[in-house]
Protein backbone atom coordinates (compact mmCIF):
# COMPACT_ATOMS: atom_id res chain seq x y z
CA UNK A 1 0.00 0.00 0.00
CA UNK A 2 1.77 3.40 -1.14
CA UNK A 3 2.25 5.94 1.38
CA UNK A 4 -0.80 8.82 1.64
CA UNK A 5 -0.73 12.32 0.33
CA UNK A 6 -1.27 15.86 0.89
CA UNK A 7 -3.63 15.22 -2.33
CA UNK A 8 -5.40 12.14 -0.50
CA UNK A 9 -5.64 13.93 2.80
CA UNK A 10 -7.46 17.00 0.76
CA UNK A 11 -9.66 14.81 -1.27
CA UNK A 12 -10.99 12.69 1.93
CA UNK A 13 -11.87 15.83 4.17
CA UNK A 14 -13.34 18.05 0.90
CA UNK A 15 -10.89 21.01 1.03
CA UNK A 16 -8.15 21.80 -1.13
CA UNK A 17 -4.49 20.89 -0.99
CA UNK A 18 -3.46 24.55 -0.03
CA UNK A 19 -6.49 24.47 3.08
CA UNK A 20 -5.09 20.99 3.80
CA UNK A 21 -1.84 22.14 4.45
CA UNK A 22 -2.68 25.26 6.30
CA UNK A 23 -4.78 22.83 8.57
CA UNK A 24 -2.27 20.47 9.47
CA UNK A 25 0.78 23.16 10.16
CA UNK A 26 -1.46 25.31 12.17
CA UNK A 27 -0.97 28.03 9.86
CA UNK A 28 -3.40 30.65 8.19
CA UNK A 29 -7.00 31.07 8.83
CA UNK A 30 -8.38 28.31 9.00
CA UNK A 31 -12.10 27.40 10.72
CA UNK A 32 -11.44 25.06 13.54
CA UNK A 33 -14.44 22.82 12.00
CA UNK A 34 -12.63 22.61 8.89
CA UNK A 35 -8.73 22.09 10.40
CA UNK A 36 -10.69 19.11 12.93
CA UNK A 37 -12.10 17.24 9.67
CA UNK A 38 -8.51 17.71 7.57
CA UNK A 39 -6.94 16.12 11.45
CA UNK A 40 -9.36 13.52 11.54
CA UNK A 41 -8.86 12.91 7.50
CA UNK A 42 -5.09 12.26 7.98
CA UNK A 43 -5.92 10.28 11.01
CA UNK A 44 -7.93 8.03 9.34
CA UNK A 45 -5.45 7.59 6.25
CA UNK A 46 -2.59 7.39 8.32
CA UNK A 47 -0.86 10.68 6.96
CA UNK A 48 2.24 12.05 8.29
CA UNK A 49 3.85 15.02 6.88
CA UNK A 50 7.02 14.60 5.56
CA UNK A 51 9.73 16.16 7.91
CA UNK A 52 12.43 16.89 5.43
CA UNK A 53 9.94 17.94 2.36
CA UNK A 54 9.02 20.86 5.10
CA UNK A 55 12.29 21.81 5.85
CA UNK A 56 13.04 22.54 2.58
CA UNK A 57 9.93 24.74 1.92
CA UNK A 58 10.18 26.71 4.70
CA UNK A 59 14.14 26.89 4.84
CA UNK A 60 14.81 26.14 8.45
CA UNK A 61 14.61 22.85 10.48
CA UNK A 62 11.37 21.41 12.82
CA UNK A 63 14.43 22.18 15.32
CA UNK A 64 14.70 24.74 18.18
CA UNK A 65 17.91 25.67 19.76
CA UNK A 66 17.77 25.54 23.57
CA UNK A 67 20.58 27.35 25.31
CA UNK A 68 20.08 26.92 29.15
CA UNK A 69 23.04 29.50 30.75
CA UNK A 70 22.25 27.59 34.04
CA UNK A 71 23.83 24.61 33.40
CA UNK A 72 27.33 26.06 32.65
CA UNK A 73 27.72 26.36 36.12
CA UNK A 74 28.48 23.28 38.14
CA UNK A 75 27.14 24.76 41.60
CA UNK A 76 24.30 25.77 40.42
CA UNK A 77 23.53 22.34 38.17
CA UNK A 78 24.25 21.07 41.08
CA UNK A 79 21.36 22.50 43.28
CA UNK A 80 19.05 22.75 40.76
CA UNK A 81 19.62 19.86 38.57
CA UNK A 82 16.64 18.32 39.36
CA UNK A 83 14.44 21.40 38.46
CA UNK A 84 16.05 21.69 35.39
CA UNK A 85 16.00 17.59 34.55
CA UNK A 86 12.05 18.51 34.65
CA UNK A 87 12.10 21.53 32.08
CA UNK A 88 14.26 19.62 29.79
CA UNK A 89 11.53 17.26 30.08
CA UNK A 90 8.87 19.17 29.80
CA UNK A 91 10.47 21.63 26.79
CA UNK A 92 11.42 18.20 24.56
CA UNK A 93 7.86 16.62 25.17
CA UNK A 94 5.79 19.40 23.95
CA UNK A 95 7.85 19.77 20.96
CA UNK A 96 7.89 16.31 19.75
CA UNK A 97 3.81 17.11 20.40
CA UNK A 98 4.16 20.20 17.91
CA UNK A 99 7.10 17.37 15.78
CA UNK A 100 9.51 19.57 16.71
CA UNK A 101 12.78 19.15 18.56
CA UNK A 102 15.52 20.39 20.69
CA UNK A 103 19.06 20.76 20.07
CA UNK A 104 21.16 21.81 23.13
CA UNK A 105 23.16 24.53 22.30
CA UNK A 106 26.14 26.37 23.91
CA UNK A 107 26.56 30.05 24.45
CA UNK A 108 24.84 32.29 21.58
CA UNK A 109 27.51 35.46 21.67
CA UNK A 110 29.83 34.72 18.91
CA UNK A 111 29.01 31.21 18.26
CA UNK A 112 28.39 30.15 14.44
CA UNK A 113 25.64 28.08 15.41
CA UNK A 114 23.54 31.06 15.05
CA UNK A 115 23.89 29.82 10.76
CA UNK A 116 22.16 26.54 11.34
CA UNK A 117 18.36 27.24 10.14
CA UNK A 118 16.26 26.63 13.05
CA UNK A 119 12.92 27.14 13.56
CA UNK A 120 13.57 29.41 16.93
CA UNK A 121 15.49 29.62 19.94
CA UNK A 122 14.90 29.23 23.90
CA UNK A 123 16.95 30.68 25.73
CA UNK A 124 16.01 29.74 29.60
CA UNK A 125 17.21 30.33 32.71
CA UNK A 126 16.18 33.68 34.57
CA UNK A 127 19.89 35.02 34.86
CA UNK A 128 20.40 34.85 31.53
CA UNK A 129 22.74 37.67 30.32
CA UNK A 130 21.22 39.88 27.85
CA UNK A 131 23.25 39.82 24.99
CA UNK A 132 22.56 35.87 24.55
CA UNK A 133 18.97 36.97 24.32
CA UNK A 134 20.08 39.57 21.67
CA UNK A 135 22.07 37.24 20.04
CA UNK A 136 19.13 35.04 19.76
CA UNK A 137 16.70 37.79 18.54
CA UNK A 138 19.30 39.32 16.18
CA UNK A 139 18.88 36.00 14.34
CA UNK A 140 15.22 37.11 13.23
CA UNK A 141 13.75 34.08 14.14
CA UNK A 142 11.21 33.66 17.32
CA UNK A 143 12.95 33.84 20.86
CA UNK A 144 11.30 32.12 23.61
CA UNK A 145 12.46 33.15 27.24
CA UNK A 146 11.81 33.07 30.75
CA UNK A 147 13.85 35.90 31.68
CA UNK A 148 12.64 38.37 34.10
CA UNK A 149 13.61 41.54 32.33
CA UNK A 150 11.37 42.82 29.59
CA UNK A 151 13.33 42.55 26.51
CA UNK A 152 12.61 44.26 23.11
CA UNK A 153 12.12 41.15 20.26
CA UNK A 154 11.58 38.37 22.41
CA UNK A 155 8.23 36.41 20.43
CA UNK A 156 7.24 34.34 23.83
CA UNK A 157 8.06 35.34 27.61
CA UNK A 158 7.20 32.18 29.64
CA UNK A 159 6.79 33.31 33.01
CA UNK A 160 6.47 30.74 35.42
CA UNK A 161 4.30 32.65 37.91
CA UNK A 162 6.66 32.41 40.91
CA UNK A 163 5.28 35.54 42.51
CA UNK A 164 1.70 34.41 42.13
CA UNK A 165 2.73 31.23 44.06
CA UNK A 166 4.27 33.56 47.06
CA UNK A 167 1.44 35.81 46.98
CA UNK A 168 -1.37 33.06 47.53
CA UNK A 169 0.69 31.12 50.43
CA UNK A 170 0.76 34.35 52.21
CA UNK A 171 -2.75 35.20 51.24
CA UNK A 172 -4.14 32.06 52.12
CA UNK A 173 -1.74 31.85 55.77
CA UNK A 174 -3.43 35.64 56.15
CA UNK A 175 -7.04 34.18 56.02
CA UNK A 176 -6.45 31.72 58.67
CA UNK A 177 -4.86 33.98 60.95
CA UNK A 178 -1.59 34.44 60.78
CA UNK A 179 0.05 37.98 61.59
CA UNK A 180 3.60 37.02 61.04
CA UNK A 181 4.58 34.83 58.53
CA UNK A 182 8.22 34.02 57.89
CA UNK A 183 9.51 32.72 53.88
CA UNK A 184 12.69 30.23 53.65
CA UNK A 185 14.18 30.91 50.34
CA UNK A 186 17.01 30.13 48.15
CA UNK A 187 19.48 32.07 46.05
CA UNK A 188 17.85 35.56 46.99
CA UNK A 189 21.39 36.34 45.00
CA UNK A 190 19.27 35.85 42.01
CA UNK A 191 17.22 37.20 39.49
CA UNK A 192 14.89 34.71 40.52
CA UNK A 193 15.23 35.31 44.23
CA UNK A 194 15.22 39.03 44.14
CA UNK A 195 11.57 38.53 42.45
CA UNK A 196 10.63 36.30 45.44
CA UNK A 197 11.91 39.02 47.84
CA UNK A 198 9.89 42.12 46.08
CA UNK A 199 6.55 40.07 46.04
CA UNK A 200 7.08 39.28 49.74
CA UNK A 201 7.93 43.20 50.54
CA UNK A 202 4.81 44.30 48.03
CA UNK A 203 2.29 41.78 50.05
CA UNK A 204 4.08 42.74 53.78
CA UNK A 205 3.50 46.43 52.77
CA UNK A 206 -0.11 46.00 51.79
CA UNK A 207 -1.37 44.08 54.42
CA UNK A 208 1.01 46.44 56.99
CA UNK A 209 2.89 43.72 58.68
CA UNK A 210 6.32 41.89 58.30
CA UNK A 211 7.02 39.02 56.80
CA UNK A 212 11.42 38.01 57.11
CA UNK A 213 12.67 36.44 54.24
CA UNK A 214 15.83 34.23 55.24
CA UNK A 215 17.78 32.44 52.56
CA UNK A 216 18.45 28.90 53.52
CA UNK A 217 21.63 28.86 51.16
CA UNK A 218 23.38 31.95 52.51
CA UNK A 219 26.57 32.10 54.45
CA UNK A 220 25.48 33.64 56.80
CA UNK A 221 22.85 31.68 57.56
CA UNK A 222 23.22 28.48 55.87
CA UNK A 223 20.61 24.95 56.41
CA UNK A 224 18.94 24.54 60.06
CA UNK A 225 20.35 28.40 61.33
CA UNK A 226 18.10 29.92 58.58
CA UNK A 227 15.01 28.20 60.04
CA UNK A 228 16.19 29.24 63.70
CA UNK A 229 16.77 32.69 62.19
CA UNK A 230 12.71 32.50 61.26
CA UNK A 231 11.67 31.49 64.83
CA UNK A 232 13.81 33.78 66.39
CA UNK A 233 12.25 36.68 64.45
CA UNK A 234 8.52 35.68 66.33
CA UNK A 235 7.14 33.96 63.30
CA UNK A 236 3.57 32.06 63.59
CA UNK A 237 3.20 30.81 60.11
CA UNK A 238 6.23 29.59 57.39
CA UNK A 239 6.25 29.36 54.08
CA UNK A 240 8.80 27.22 52.25
CA UNK A 241 10.46 27.54 48.66
CA UNK A 242 12.69 24.96 49.90
CA UNK A 243 11.53 21.73 48.81
CA UNK A 244 13.28 19.71 51.51
CA UNK A 245 10.74 19.47 54.35
CA UNK A 246 12.92 17.78 56.86
CA UNK A 247 14.92 20.38 57.47
CA UNK A 248 12.26 22.61 58.46
CA UNK A 249 10.11 20.18 60.10
CA UNK A 250 13.16 19.05 62.14
CA UNK A 251 13.69 22.50 63.30
CA UNK A 252 10.52 22.65 64.37
CA UNK A 253 10.40 19.74 66.34
CA UNK A 254 13.53 20.63 68.26
CA UNK A 255 11.68 23.94 69.36
CA UNK A 256 9.19 22.05 71.01
CA UNK A 257 6.44 23.46 68.32
CA UNK A 258 3.77 21.86 66.67
CA UNK A 259 3.33 22.26 62.61
CA UNK A 260 -0.68 23.15 62.79
CA UNK A 261 -1.70 24.21 66.22
CA UNK A 262 0.81 27.12 66.89
CA UNK A 263 3.24 27.09 63.74
CA UNK A 264 1.27 27.19 60.42
CA UNK A 265 3.16 26.16 57.21
CA UNK A 266 2.88 25.97 53.96
CA UNK A 267 5.34 24.59 50.95
CA UNK A 268 5.55 26.42 46.98
CA UNK A 269 6.85 23.70 45.11
CA UNK A 270 7.58 24.37 41.57
CA UNK A 271 5.67 21.76 39.72
CA UNK A 272 2.62 19.57 40.44
CA UNK A 273 4.45 17.27 42.48
CA UNK A 274 3.20 18.91 45.58
CA UNK A 275 -0.25 17.55 44.90
CA UNK A 276 0.79 14.57 45.22
CA UNK A 277 3.43 14.26 48.17
CA UNK A 278 2.13 14.71 51.42
CA UNK A 279 -1.26 14.62 52.68
CA UNK A 280 -1.02 16.62 55.48
CA UNK A 281 0.96 20.17 54.02
CA UNK A 282 -0.47 22.82 52.15
CA UNK A 283 0.91 23.13 49.24
CA UNK A 284 0.89 26.14 46.53
CA UNK A 285 2.17 24.41 42.71
CA UNK A 286 3.25 25.90 39.43
CA UNK A 287 1.63 23.96 36.50
CA UNK A 288 5.15 24.02 35.18
CA UNK A 289 4.41 21.14 32.52
CA UNK A 290 1.08 23.02 31.09
CA UNK A 291 3.20 26.77 30.94
CA UNK A 292 5.64 25.07 28.84
CA UNK A 293 3.46 22.98 26.59
CA UNK A 294 1.53 26.41 25.54
CA UNK A 295 5.20 28.60 25.13
CA UNK A 296 6.79 26.00 23.03
CA UNK A 297 3.36 26.13 21.10
CA UNK A 298 2.96 29.74 21.14
CA UNK A 299 6.58 30.01 19.38
CA UNK A 300 6.10 27.24 17.22
CA UNK A 301 2.81 29.13 16.10
CA UNK A 302 4.94 32.64 15.48
CA UNK A 303 7.20 30.76 13.52
CA UNK A 304 4.66 29.43 11.27
CA UNK A 305 2.79 32.59 11.36
CA UNK A 306 -0.19 31.35 12.83
CA UNK A 307 -0.03 34.21 15.90
CA UNK A 308 1.44 37.39 16.32
CA UNK A 309 4.39 38.05 18.52
CA UNK A 310 4.53 38.69 21.47
CA UNK A 311 2.62 36.32 23.41
CA UNK A 312 3.00 36.03 27.26
CA UNK A 313 2.55 32.67 29.14
CA UNK A 314 1.57 32.35 32.59
CA UNK A 315 1.88 29.27 34.73
CA UNK A 316 -1.19 28.73 36.42
CA UNK A 317 -0.76 28.15 40.05
CA UNK A 318 -2.77 26.12 42.70
CA UNK A 319 -3.63 26.07 46.32
CA UNK A 320 -4.62 22.57 48.31
CA UNK A 321 -5.68 23.26 51.91
CA UNK A 322 -4.21 20.76 54.44
CA UNK A 323 -3.58 20.28 58.04
CA UNK A 324 -0.71 22.17 58.40
CA UNK A 325 -1.73 25.39 57.64
CA UNK A 326 -5.41 24.61 59.47
CA UNK A 327 -4.66 23.92 62.62
CA UNK A 328 -4.92 19.86 63.16
CA UNK A 329 -1.96 18.62 62.61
Amino acid sequence: MSRPHLTDVAREAGVSVGAASLALSGRGRIADSTRERVRQAAERLGYAADPVARAMRSGHLPLIGLVITDLADPVDFEQWGAFWSRILASLSAAATRRDHGFVLLPRLSGSPFTTVPLAGYAVVGTDVPHEEIGAAVATGLPVLTDNLAAIDGVAVHLDFADDAAIVAALDHLWEVGARRPGVLTASLDTTWGRAIAAACTRWREARGIDCPVVDVGSSRHPGESAVDLLFDLGIDAMVTLFTDHDMPLEVTRRRRRTIGPDLMLVAVYEDVSGRFGRNDITTVSVDLEDAIERAVGAMIDVAAGAVDAPVVVRASVTLQHRASSLGLL
